[in-house]
């Protein structure tokens, strides 16, 4: 799933899978209010160089927050692609190519993590580029929603998706993250999001994601 490699949360990302009917995508603004200049500008490049490569990725973590409306703070940007064919040293390269560098060139690392860790270098803003494994992180590129980053437009993370995996992470800041986009975003699918739950909680053998997410929704009703 879409998080760091490092985390708890993403060791077993496979699990199986069936998504519910998807609902019309409606396009979003995102702009300057929600997006720093500078980071619209690696974002940009991140998409002009998996555009070149033919391949579908999305927008999540902070940034993908701050599409639904929530500020956040912060200097690094989290995509997941899926990769097709492509290696995913040929995945780095081509980052190489369109104007990044890692901060991080363990081939072996990068291979076995999944995770290659890039800087824009007109911007230095950081990146984490996810390689997507089968079963949720394919499930959720086929969700994402289309945002307008100027005259662009690029994938971000359904909201409902992006609200179970801040509920699978726990810590507080996610917890904060979920009850801002439950404000800002009151037309999420619901039933979509218990689904995805529930299926995390299978997978990783948990019972506490559903009564945490009930927690957080009752935290933003009062919040309203």
């Amino acid at each position: 799933m879409p998080v760091k490699r490092t985390s708890r949360t993403t060791k077993r990302s496979s699990a199986s899978s069936t998504a519910s009917p998807r609902p019309s995508r409606r396009t979003r603004a995102l702009g300057p209010a929600q997006v720093d200049r500078a980071a619209a500008d690696a974002l940009l490049a991140i998409d002009d160089t998996l555009r070149r490569l033919g391949l579908a990725w999305y927008l999540f973590g902070a940034q993908a927050v701050a599409a639904y409306g929530v500020p956040r703070t912060t200097t690094d940007i989290d995509v997941t692609v899926v990769p097709g064919a492509q290696p995913t040293s040929a995945l780095a390269a081509a980052f190489v190519a369109n104007g990044f560098t890692l901060r991080f060139a363990d081939a072996a690392f990068i291979e076995q993590s999944r995770v290659i860790q890039a800087r824009h270098t007109a911007s230095g803003w950081s990146v984490d580029v996810v390689v997507a494994g089968p079963g949720l992180e394919e499930m959720f590129v086929a969700r994402a929603m289309p945002a307008r980053l100027g005259r662009r437009t690029i994938p971000v993370i359904a909201p409902d998706d992006l609200i179970a995996l801040k509920v699978l992470a726990q810590r507080r800041k996610d917890q904060d993250d979920v009850v801002g986009i439950l404000r800002t975003y009151p037309a999420l699918d619901r039933a979509r999001l218990y689904q995805t739950v529930a299926l995390l909680e299978a997978a990783l053998d948990q019972h506490d994601l559903r009564p945490l997410l009930d927690q957080l929704e009752r935290e933003a009703k009062q919040r309203r």
